[in-house]
């Protein structure tokens, strides 16, 4: 059995909607505000989150809460380390093509692999107006330390918040269709993040740099700047962001989130004005609804795209998951993604279980049907699963944190 890259088997688990399993276990005790209005990561745990089930993350600055840096200083926890260490073995078996009318092996193919990596973080916090945060993750076969995360903090006044370095920032609402999210390139590079509270109405102003984007020293004109904007009206929340890279154009999103009948509601609006393209826009309307006893986890949402934008179309994903059956450690669920236009999509039915302590089984069902989805699976030099195709995937990860 041969390792994989572990970015193919996030794809693997993402495209098989297993991540929400994996990440429906009981959530770790809330992470201590930090300066700048944001969460600090728990213990062994990043700020990236592509579970669909968690809120969707606001680009908002907030107070810091009084006395909250300080009483840690107090206690004398200057530096805190953390960190986690997983090994993961997968096993995918199907059909390249569903043989209807052939015989039951036709086409049939297997595939595996695993992944070993580690991520270590760090959260120094010298003072009450700054503090320094790194997560560095390291993966098999080469072991070169990667800094997923890596900013410093700092309160100005407590009337501007700073960030700058890599880190992870998010606008819009959108679970399964990112479109909104026009600032996701900051993982991939560096960023300056400047928060401003006003009464009610939050601002922040950033800038946004990716290697890719240049050889050599980045010229003015490469850099993305942008300007989010909120506020809240009791349960109902508005923001408004626009992003601006000379060399590429302007993109903005329109944002609103609020709540009717126990049911999280909320839309995004993306306009792209490019230097190359013609003007192009996409719209997504989503809800979310999480019930208690039993746990029921229920998000859907619909998008349309204009010609000219990425992925034309309409559009809809579905997904709901049951958690704890019978008290139990198993989660199951089941996504539906569709493309009207190509009359495709995907169903992947899915079980999450923890048999042994720091041990997490997913098993996933998924079918493609159509003209053009595909399953991606097994190593990197088997055949993809082609539309009309099933398989299953078995992944068995073992993790330590500290």
């Amino acid at each position: 059995m041969s390792f994989l890259p572990r970015r193919l088997l996030g794809a693997l688990l993402a495209v098989s909607c297993l991540g929400p399993f994996l990440a429906a276990q009981d959530a770790a005790p809330p992470a201590e505000a930090s300066p700048g209005g944001e969460e600090a990561p728990a213990p062994g745990e990043t700020t990236i989150d592509d579970d669909m089930f968690s809120d969707a993350p606001d680009d908002v600055v907030a107070e810091v809460p009084t006395g909250t840096v300080l009483d840690e200083l107090e206690r004398g926890k200057l530096l805190a380390w953390s960190g986690s260490v997983s090994a993961r073995a997968l096993a995918s078996a199907g059909w390249e093509t569903v043989p209807w009318n052939g015989g039951a092996l036709d086409g049939f193919t297997a595939g595996g692999g695993g992944s070993f990596a580690s991520t270590l973080a760090f959260d120094v916090r010298p003072d009450g107006i700054t503090r320094v945060h790194g997560a560095f993750t390291t993966e098999y076969p080469d072991f070169v330390p990667y800094a997923k995360e890596l900013f410093l903090d700092y309160d100005l006044a407590s009337v501007v918040y700073f960030r700058a370095g890599r880190q992870v920032l998010s606008w819009g609402a959108g679970r399964f269709f990112k479109d909104g999210n026009l600032v996701a390139d900051s993982e991939e590079g560096a960023a300056v993040k400047a928060g401003v509270p006003v009464g009610r109405l939050g601002l922040s102003f950033v800038a946004i740099d990716r290697p890719a984007w240049h050889s050599g020293e980045a010229a003015l004109r490469e850099i993305a700047v942008g300007l989010m904007s909120d506020i809240a009206f009791g349960t109902t929340e508005f923001s408004l962001g626009g992003l601006y890279r000379a060399v590429e154009g302007g993109k903005a999103v329109a944002t609103v989130k609020s709540s009717l009948w126990g049911f999280d509601l909320y839309g995004d609006a993306v306009l792209r004005l490019s230097t190359s393209y013609e003007p192009a826009y996409a719209a997504l309307g989503g809800f979310y609804w999480d019930h208690v006893d039993p746990s029921i986890r229920l998000a859907g949402e619909y998008r349309f795209a204009s010609s000219d934008f990425v992925d034309p179309g309409h559009a809809i994903a579905l997904a709901v998951l049951f958690r704890k059956l019978g008290g139990s450690s198993v989660d199951a669920g089941v996504r539906w993604d569709h493309d009207f236009g190509s009359a495709s999509g995907q169903v992947t039915p899915g079980l999450s279980l923890s048999p042994w302590r720091r041990v997490d089984v997913v098993i996933g069902l998924p079918f493609a049907y159509g003209s053009d989805m595909v399953i991606e699976y097994g190593d990197e030099e088997d055949p993809e699963l082609f539309p009309g195709s099933a398989a299953v995937i078995i992944a068995v990860t073992v993790t330590v944190k500290f």
